[in-house]
């Protein structure tokens, strides 16, 4: 129930919350020297059919999913009824959250627009965060075929639902939804949280 609620702020999120009729009165700084200083890490996503473990992966709380993300290359590590998706992913959030013990992974498939400009499409979003001291660690993957991994790492399960419940009331909700827009299009996020418990 609780991954169906959130999947539908994130829809909100990505395709057009906001109302026109509330005023804009949130001001959104500009500053060029916020976007992509930020770092590139291996992302590497393991599912497995039964519970396992494997070795410098992040465990999910039912045993059967991995992650990593760090500077060293993963990607060729196999396990039988194992499926592995690796990606190099940028991040463009200053907020650093890969160290902390438990995470709560948000990721989604999307699809470029062709006519899609990373620093204006992102400009807004990204303020919106700095401004309103979320919690969130966003990162993009590197094009294939116009296909695109979006990234998001919270704290917790709370703190995403909060952050974006404060997305949904800002005055500037609906510009930042069509900001992204422009950039691209997303599928339903999958929702993996994340313990302390390194496998």
């Amino acid at each position: 129930m609780y991954t169906k609620f959130s999947q539908f702020f994130l829809i909100i999120f990505l395709f057009g919350c906001g109302n026109d009729n509330i005023p804009n009165t949130e001001v959104i700084s500009i500053n060029d020297a916020f976007f992509f200083q930020k770092d590139t890490y291996f992302f590497t996503l393991i599912n497995c059919d039964s519970k396992e473990n494997i070795l410098d992966f992040r465990k999910s709380d039912d045993g059967k999913t991995f992650l990593y993300i760090g500077k060293e290359d993963k990607s060729e590590i196999f396990r039988e009824n194992c499926s592995t998706s690796s990606y190099s992913i940028n991040q463009i959030t200053t907020n650093d959250l890969l160290d902390n013990t438990d995470i709560y992974l948000d990721i989604s498939m999307c699809t470029k627009n062709i006519d899609a400009d990373d620093k204006e499409d992102f400009k807004i979003y990204l303020n919106f965060i700095d401004l309103n001291n979320i919690l969130v660690f966003s990162a993009i993957s590197q094009l294939d075929d116009n296909k695109y991994l979006w990234v998001n790492i919270w704290p917790s399960k709370l703190e995403r639902l909060n952050s974006l419940d404060k997305l949904i009331k800002s005055p500037n909700a609906r510009s930042i939804s069509e900001s992204l827009k422009k950039y691209g299009t997303c599928d339903s996020p999958d929702l993996i949280n994340f313990t302390y418990e390194i496998a």
